[in-house]
């Protein structure tokens, strides 16, 4: 039903849904769905009243060509849960660039292992558009037992135009009875995605937390990733680009991996600075914190590498750069065993103003 005359066109889901979890809600919200794309308003916002709600089957908006901006809102985090046991949560196929998607205030739970994307949204890919297609705020991925069940990717994204994250949540099992340490795949993954923010956002449980990543024909330049966390996962945050790419920026964020922490490919312009990196994990036979691979113009500064545990990681790389151009890398504070710089096939790294004081080895250079 709507309500009233207001506009844009609003839609209150206040009867024939379950709101305590026990039958399958999908099928109303999928009419929802499809009810605002034949309205053909410019304009949509969905209206649930808090509750749990049972999501047996991915639910599907198409978008059309006069919509503009479709807004789902929630009531906090832990007021509206869409408990997903199938294979995922809500996809959003937007049709055309200048469309605008705000999710806020909701919770996503995988009720059971692998249970597919909580939240896909995908966009065509390419052109230029200076505004922002998606908003994701206040929004918790996570699990329905903490030892087994989680979603195969969080958040998934392609072709869309400066995506906001903020206050972004999304987990797997963890704790003692956790059986699986790194069973989603990817926490946030973007594809073809132009200038993304990640802000304030944490991902744990993740083989890959945070990847941006283009194709030949996309455009992923620019991101921008601070105060975030990415702990417990194989790799934290991977950025690579089938081109170079200008502008990176990641700054105050946390990272504790098993494998890397931070990777670049193919990125120029990029700045890696005030970051906590950890190393918990000493069972992989290397670790590399920061690894800059084929880079351009990168300075990494003021960021500390620190060990949370007694034995560090005898393998492990600080920072690493690789077939790389103009780096500069400076007043960083290593704590770490192992090695804190290490130089291969690059031209002009520039280091000074760094502080060593674990038993590391200074530097390398091959």
């Amino acid at each position: 039903m709507t309500c009233g005359e207001a506009k844009p066109y609003v839609v209150c889901v206040d009867g024939g849904i379950d709101s305590t979890g026990a039958v399958d809600a999908s099928p109303v919200i999928q009419d929802v769905f499809d009810d605002i794309t034949t309205s053909g308003h410019r304009a949509a916002e969905i209206h649930l009243p808090p509750g749990l709600y049972r999501i047996n089957n991915r639910v599907e908006f198409e978008g059309y060509s006069s919509l503009q901006s479709l807004v789902i809102n929630g009531h906090g985090i832990q007021g509206i849960d869409f408990q997903c046991y199938n294979d995922g949560g809500f996809c959003f196929d937007l049709v055309n660039r200048k469309q605008t998607l705000y999710i806020s205030g909701v919770k996503f739970t995988a009720m059971a292992p692998a249970a597919g994307t909580a939240i896909e949204v995908k966009q065509p890919v390419g052109g230029s558009q200076h505004r922002r297609n998606l908003i994701l705020r206040d929004i918790e991925i996570g699990t329905g037992d903490n030892s087994d069940h989680y979603f195969h990717d969080g958040v998934k994204l392609t072709g869309l135009h400066r995506p906001l994250f903020e206050n972004v949540m999304i987990t797997g099992p963890y704790g003692p009875n956790n059986q699986n340490a790194f069973p989603i795949v990817t926490g946030i993954k973007m594809t073809d995605c132009y200038s993304p923010l990640i802000k304030g956002c944490c991902v744990w449980s993740a083989d890959t937390g945070i990847l941006h990543m283009g194709s030949a024909g996309g455009n992923p330049e620019g991101i921008t990733i601070r105060d975030t966390k990415c702990v417990e996962t194989n790799t934290g945050i991977r950025i690579d680009s089938a081109d170079f790419e200008p502008e990176c920026l990641i700054n105050g964020c946390h990272v504790n991996s098993r494998i890397r922490g931070i990777v670049l490919n193919r990125r120029t312009k990029a700045v890696l600075s005030e970051n906590l990196m950890y190393n918990a994990y000493g069972d992989n036979n290397f670790y590399q914190d920061i690894l800059i691979l084929n880079g351009r113009d990168t300075i990494i500064n003021n960021n500390i590498f620190f060990n949370p545990k007694i034995d560090d990681h005898p393998n492990r790389s600080a920072i690493r750069v690789n077939k790389s151009r103009r780096t500069v890398i400076s007043a960083n504070h290593f704590t770490n065993e192992g090695t804190a710089v290490s130089v291969t096939d690059s031209l002009r790294t520039e280091r000074y103003n760094n502080f060593y004081f674990g038993p590391d080895v200074d530097y390398v250079e091959n």
